[in-house]
């Protein structure tokens, strides 16, 4: 099993009056495996509640469009696999705010690393840092049961799930984890080449 230290802490609803700073879901888009996504809020703690599940085999888009509608949801993160054009075509068309998840939750073991830190109990007080709620039955059940293939008897691999694993709410929580625990990255030019000359970003040049 993957995750040993899930357990009954984990599972539970925000008490009443919690403040949220950060809604979100997190998507992960399927065909005849099923489309996931949850609904994850941060609380003003800095612990996660995930509180809303749709999960459907053949789904469409329509499907997921009109229960994050319903959740009334401002922004969603998605796996990578959808490419720009159809992206930019459902914030035209319908209106969602979509975007892809941060580049290290792309990599199998970085989803299991950003799962397992929110796992993890707080150092401070014990306390558990990731609550699912009992209305999101399979990402519970998946969470419960991954587990690493067997390679040979005795020896496991740490880079994929065993055959016939479910782990498409893994992912799809994976994905609005890395939105909210990975640092954001912005791209900066260190200097520009332009007619043989360097230009850096404070604008003083130099010969190429």
């Amino acid at each position: 099993i993957a995750f040993e230290e899930f357990c009954a802490e984990h599972i539970g609803d925000p008490p009443e009056g919690t403040v949220f700073k950060r809604v979100l879901c997190g998507l992960d888009f399927g065909q005849s495996n099923p489309t996931s996504m949850h609904e994850i809020k941060l609380d003003t703690n800095d612990d996660v509640w995930v509180t809303r599940e749709f999960y459907m085999r053949n789904a469409t888009d329509y499907d997921w469009i009109r229960a994050y509608g319903e959740w009334n949801i401002p922004q969603a993160i998605c796996d990578p696999s959808r490419g720009d054009k159809d992206l930019e075509d459902m914030r035209r068309r319908y209106g969602v705010r979509i975007s892809r998840a941060r580049s290290p939750a792309k990599r199998f073991e970085e989803r299991v690393k950003l799962l397992r830190n929110r796992l993890t109990r707080r150092v401070d007080n014990n306390r558990v840092r990731l609550h699912i709620s009992s209305s999101c039955p399979n990402a519970i059940n998946e969470i419960q049961n991954l587990a690493y293939a067997q390679a040979r008897i005795g020896e496991y691999s740490v880079d994929r799930w065993e055959t016939g694993s479910l782990d498409h709410a893994f992912d799809d929580i994976c994905y609005g984890l890395s939105e909210l625990d990975l640092p954001s990255y912005e791209y900066k030019p260190t200097s520009v080449s332009w007619f043989g000359r360097q230009f850096s970003p404070a604008g003083r040049a130099s010969d190429g």
